[in-house]
């Protein structure tokens, strides 16, 4: 879970994030340009200008001794997820190259057959890198089975449509202007076996937007500070729980690409207000992540992250939880191709006051994990990983505890998930 999760498109991020993996938030983003880059070399098939990558991976293989996070009568599950299917780029010269891609995929579960079935990403993007121009546009159709939230890590099947553009211009040697803008549409799927009925889920479903933009300011190659404003909504389509909001945040971001040390940092001075017939409840918080890393000697590398983010809840009393976390990471090869890595982490859900609470809840947890790298070949790689985290909440009826491990077998390149 935590390299899928450091592969999602930087230009898309939600306005709150739904589900982070345990110990993801210690691993390194890599940029847009880098990751297509990879990809693009790692392209099998040339035909003229067209290059084409054949993508398979077997995902999620996975054993789950808590499916739906629950305090009593854990129900576990074996499920896996095969994707077969193709990327494709098309280079309009040495800075701008146009790429798709098209990966159906079939989820399968032992005991929970409800939860079977095709799902899929397809998408298409745009990217120049020119001297003084940058320029990121991509738009995507993805239906996916994913864990609906850390507080609830229940298995979903959701719709999201996505489009997203950033451009940046640099004016002043050094500084440079920046602007952004995307949309996210999340649809989730009514499953009449679920444990969750249909319409308690699909009161999630919404439309979110952000615009913004800013300034950054290059100090060196490998040292950047930039600062910026962005306004926000978020629009639900259900009048039963409706959450919708709107706002405004000012953020400032730090990046260090170091040889030996690298660091990045991002904070939101977030203000949102409920509209009009919301039950939103009013936030002004400091939200963001920060994340370090050090390599002492050779490819041994200590890792420290935090974060604060906001999620919304499948509860009928809250709007949404704030999710706080922080904690440490030891990466290193390990011999014959072999990465491995292990975190430690801890962190405290806290859930805002409703009228007639006797007792605020929040829920501490703490978590720790290890996963194992072997590349096999020229992009192809597999991968095991398990972690555990123990949830104590304030209200015992939440206590929890969900472990899960994994294999995956990638027969692509992680270098191919550009998006």
């Amino acid at each position: 879970m935590a390299v899928v999760a450091i592969l999602l498109a930087a230009v898309a991020s939600a306005q709150f994030e739904q589900y982070i993996a345990p110990g993801s938030m210690g691993v390194q983003q890599l940029p847009t340009k880098e990751r297509l880059d990879t990809a693009m070399e790692e392209a099998r098939f040339r035909l003229g200008p067209l290059r084409l990558a054949p993508w398979f991976a077997l995902q999620n293989v996975s054993w789950v001794n808590n499916v739906y996070g629950t305090a009593v009568n854990p129900k576990s599950d074996f499920t896996a997820t095969v994707s077969l299917g193709l990327h494709g780029y098309i280079p309009a010269g040495p800075k701008f190259v146009f790429g798709l891609y098209a990966l159906p995929e079939y989820v399968w579960w032992n005991d929970l057959s409800y939860l079977r079935g095709w799902n899929g990403k397809y998408g298409v993007g745009i990217f120049g890198y020119f001297n003084r121009v940058t320029m990121e546009v991509q738009a995507g159709d993805w239906r996916t089975q994913q864990f609906y939230s850390s507080e609830n890590p229940i298995p979903v099947n959701v719709e999201q449509k996505r489009g997203a553009a950033t451009l940046e211009v640099e004016v002043l040697g050094r500084l440079s202007v920046f602007g952004s803008a995307w949309e996210d549409r999340w649809r989730y799927e009514s499953q009449s076996a679920s444990a969750l009925p249909g319409e308690i889920l699909q009161l999630s479903d919404r439309d979110e937007t952000m615009v913004g933009g800013g300034l950054r300011y290059r100090f060196s190659e490998a040292f950047t500070l930039a600062f910026g404003y962005e306004q926000l909504t978020t629009d639900f389509l259900s009048d039963t729980q409706n959450r919708s909001s709107s706002g405004d945040g000012r953020f400032v971001e730090i990046e260090l690409r170091g040889k030996r040390l690298w660091a990045t940092a991002r904070a939101t001075d977030l203000a949102l207000r409920p509209q009009e017939n919301s039950e939103f409840v009013p936030l002004d918080s400091t939200t963001g992540q920060a994340q370090i890393g050090w390599k002492p000697g050779g490819k041994l590398e200590w890792q420290a992250y935090g974060g604060r983010t906001v999620s919304y809840t499948l509860s009928a009393l809250q709007s949404y939880y704030i999710d706080e976390r922080w904690g440490l990471g030891l990466q290193s090869p390990l011999g014959w191709r072999t990465t491995g890595r292990i975190f430690w982490e801890q962190g405290r859900d806290q859930y805002p006051s409703s009228s007639g609470d006797a007792i605020r809840r929040t829920d501490d947890f703490n978590g720790y994990g290890l996963s194992l790298h072997v590349k096999l070949g020229e992009g192809s790689a597999v991968g095991l990983e398990g972690a555990r985290t123990d949830y104590t909440s304030i209200l015992p009826e939440f206590n929890r505890v969900v472990t899960r491990i994994q294999v995956t077998l990638s027969l692509a390149g992680a270098g191919a998930q550009w998006w």
